[in-house]
């Protein structure tokens, strides 16, 4: 990106007329839908921006801040140069149209391709064939900050997927673009926003600290800088450095995209929010909060978030964490990839092919119109019937049935199997292992120690016995959920 002067390039920021940091030579704009150019400059100048034969006009306002829009562009892997001019010309050079995704999270969304080619083979010979020029991807790497910011001073720019590029990229972002890229074959753009290691708190906006009391007894200790009180929180370890803290990294990483065109989010976070001394509790709460926050940053009240179910995991709190996943689905316009059979105790799974396949159903069905289906079986509701539990579930494609998945195989169907993974619990709230078997698309399932059941439980151990592998799928060869139908039957204390 260049700034003309006289036919010489010069320093955009040196002459007080910038375009925001989110425009760099080589990116992707978000086709079908308006999209906003923002920058700065001397108040009061006027502002041309022409892209695409487009051509959009504005006014820079006394805080020196100006922004236009652009009408709905049409997909182009042709590329163009966008142009700014003030009293000079800022040229953005290479630009593509096509689908514009931001992937966010911790270290499983910010894990490398390169990261796991030494553990998967299959996803170096994917890397090796990386030269696809219609996938772009910026990621923004900068600190927390206390403050949201506008500048991205990261270093970063706009990269265009090679061997050696994409080496660098999220694994999972990429792999779910390239993805749609096959299925859509439009330019894709990915912006990554990702940080190891960070429970959901920091990316959270402030304003969006609202509507549960954990979350705003959280915002007031942070906004009084009182770390103590923030630590001495149920499960308050997360607060053990700066850059977790409330706000920080929506501040520094994201509040200088919003406003960007973009179709949608792909997450993928929560492990630290379920480890030791954590608390997984009120997750949901959380999530809900992230969802809506960023919707209204983006004033975009249906923008789709897509994310990631946690894998099986020793760790007690992951458990409970999965079903805060899945009861966040509540949530409109989201959808979340079920992953317990593709990892054991392993809290980087070296498989993100099969997690990036699983998060890319969503988006090609419910924004692309394709004919996938998006899910395993998801718990619906539960009743009792002569002392059985009989289960209803969503997602029930061509039938609910038993499979195992190994590897990168194709899930096998094995039908006729007993349901592995069931346990009910009385009024008692003592849990056993139950017996279940699928009955004409539900599940019916029972223990000789509980004559009425209360509550049912699927997949929630911390250990998957090897003799009875968690099994229940639907015929689209996709696993069910895990879930509990009665959370308060199985309290759990950090």
């Amino acid at each position: 990106m260049s700034l003309a002067r006289a036919g010489k390039a010069t320093d955009a920021a040196s002459q007080g007329f910038s375009l925001a940091d989110i425009f760099g030579d080589s990116m992707v704009l978000q086709q079908g839908m308006p999209v906003r150019i923002w920058g700065r400059g001397p108040a009061r100048r006027q502002i041309t921006v022409s892209f695409s034969g487009q051509v959009a006009r504005g006014t820079v306002d006394d805080t020196g801040v100006w922004a236009v829009e652009l009408m709905p562009l049409a997909a182009s892997s042709v590329p163009a140069d966008l142009l700014v001019l003030c009293e000079d010309t800022i040229v953005v050079r290479n630009v593509l149209v096509g689908e514009v995704w931001h992937a966010s999270g911790q270290s499983n969304m910010d894990c490398k391709m390169a990261d796991c080619t030494s553990r998967l083979p299959e996803i170096g010979e994917i890397l090796a064939e990386a030269d696809l020029s219609d996938i772009r991807y910026r990621a923004i790497n900068q600190p927390e900050a206390d403050v949201p910011q506008s500048a991205i001073a990261d270093g970063g720019a706009w990269l265009v997927s090679t061997p050696a590029t994409a080496a660098h990229f999220s694994a999972v972002a990429f792999l779910v673009a390239r993805r749609l890229h096959a299925e859509l074959n439009v330019p894709i753009g990915i912006i990554e926003t990702a940080w190891g290691g960070h429970p959901i708190e920091p990316f959270i906006p402030e304003s969006a600290f609202d509507g549960h009391p954990v979350l705003r007894r959280e915002r007031e200790l942070a906004g009084q800088k009182d770390w103590d009180g923030l630590r001495s929180m149920v499960g308050g370890v997360w607060a053990r450095d700066d850059s977790w803290l409330p706000g920080t990294v929506y501040n520094s990483r994201i509040a200088p995209i919003v406003g960007h065109a973009i179709r949608g989010v792909l997450w993928y976070q929560a492990e630290s929010n379920c480890g030791e001394g954590e608390d997984p509790r009120f997750y949901c709460e959380k999530m809900k909060a992230l969802i809506r926050g960023w919707r209204a940053a983006w004033r975009r009240p249906d923008l789709p978030v897509y994310y990631v179910q946690l894998p099986q995991y020793t760790a007690p709190g992951w458990a409970p964490m999965r079903d805060e996943q899945r009861r966040a689905m509540y949530e409109p316009n989201t959808g979340m990839a079920v992953t317990i059979d593709l990892a054991l105790d392993d809290i980087h799974p070296a498989n993100k092919l099969d997690v990036a396949e699983r998060l890319a159903r969503w988006p090609l069905a419910q924004q692309y119109g394709k004919d996938v289906i998006v899910s395993g079986p998801l718990f619906k509701s539960m009743h009792v019937d002569g002392g059985k539990a009989v289960l209803t579930f969503e997602h029930v494609d061509g039938g609910l049935t038993t499979g195992r998945k190994v590897d990168l195989k194709p899930t096998q169907i094995l039908s006729g199997l007993g349901v592995n993974g069931f346990e009910v619990a009385g009024a008692d709230a003592v849990w056993h292992v139950a017996g279940a078997m699928i009955v004409e698309n539900q599940v019916v399932c029972s223990s000789g120690a509980v004559a009425q059941p209360a509550a049912v439980r699927y997949a929630y151990g911390q250990v998957v016995p090897k003799d009875k592998p968690w099994n229940l799928y639907n015929r689209a060869r996709l696993p069910a959920s895990p879930f509990i139908s009665h959370p308060e039957m199985a309290p759990y204390t950090p």
